[in-house]
């Protein structure tokens, strides 16, 4: 089975594309040397001029870093900056992972500090409502049920470390 299209394509889509061809044409453009030899004459290439060839003939360098010649010109400033061996590399990697393992290791302490304290306060809150509800609290020191007087005091301690470990 074959189809036909029967539809032409309008005018201003063909002239798109001619554009976007032309720019994408003219990309590898910018990648150009231009500069003056010895005899004067203007010499274009995607090679730098020979090293016999002063800067100031230079006419223009290219803007893009598509060349691959482009590394022997002058050096940038990442060039100038003196390598590191594998082994400094390797060693800096291994600083920073220990850092980050100690690191992650203080958070999870502090978090699971933090689940104790949020625990403790959560039962210091349910001792003292059950205290402050009347109900009848047996006492551990005197083995029978605990006193009003008893039971205030109980409910004042229990303020006092909530509001110390809590607050």
């Amino acid at each position: 089975m074959s189809f036909v299209c029967n539809t032409r394509l309008p005018k201003s889509m063909i002239a798109a594309g001619a554009v976007l061809v032309l720019a994408f044409a003219a990309i590898p453009a910018d990648a150009q040397w231009a500069w003056r030899d010895t005899n004067g004459s203007t010499v274009f290439s995607d090679q730098p001029p020979p090293s016999n060839i002063t800067t100031d003939r230079i006419l223009r360098r290219p803007t893009l870093n598509t060349s691959p010649a482009s590394s022997t010109s002058a050096p940038t400033s990442s060039q100038s900056k003196p390598q590191r061996s594998i082994s400094e590399v390797a060693n800096d990697l291994e600083k920073r992972r220990k850092e980050r393992l100690e690191n992650e290791s203080k958070e999870s302490e502090s978090n699971a500090q933090n689940m104790r304290r949020a625990e403790d306060c959560k039962r210091l809150s349910l001792q003292r409502d059950a205290l402050a509800s009347g109900v009848r609290i047996r006492s551990q020191e005197t083995g029978g049920a605990m006193n009003d007087g008893e039971r205030e005091v109980e409910i004042a301690r229990l303020d006092e470390q909530f509001n110390s470990f809590c607050r």
